[in-house]
């Protein structure tokens, strides 16, 4: 009996894994960019709803006669922006010792894709100003509204 021996296959070598890494270096340019507009986007929506939610929750407290100091709403904001996977916003009061005037900041590794963004109540004719500090930056307008 002649033992046949089986076709060798052939043997990438070097050339496979560079084509692998060329691969994955196409793919990264491709993919990464789209990722992190993706990314900017999503934490300029979080914060700009959790300043408006940190706002509603202060008319919440109005109405049934709570402080609206901006001191008495800090647990609300570590719970917002201490959360889980929550960008590292810093909140502050914006003018008077209120929660209906606030403003957010972005981390300092993101500034330089993500403004400011405020929300205040004027006392006087109880209209609400949203502001930001960049139009060409995304989520704030034109005329630094948003």
């Amino acid at each position: 009996m002649v033992k046949h021996k089986s076709p060798e296959k052939p043997k990438k070598g070097c050339i496979g894994c560079l084509g692998f890494t060329a691969l994955i270096a196409i793919l990264s340019a491709v993919l990464i960019p789209p990722f992190d507009d993706y990314s900017t986007k999503s934490k300029t929506n979080f914060i700009k709803n959790t300043i408006i939610n940190i706002f509603d929750e202060c008319t919440f407290r109005s109405k049934e006669g709570l402080s609206t100091r901006f001191s008495d709403i800090n647990s609300l904001i570590d719970g917002s922006v201490g959360a889980i996977q929550a960008p590292d916003f810093q909140i502050e009061v914006f003018g008077a010792d209120t929660c209906f005037n606030i403003i957010a900041y972005p981390p300092d590794e993101d500034a330089n894709e993500i403004t400011w963004f405020s929300i205040k109540l004027d006392p006087e004719t109880r209209l609400i100003k949203r502001n930001c500090g960049d139009p060409s930056k995304f989520g704030c307008d034109e005329g630094n509204t948003w």
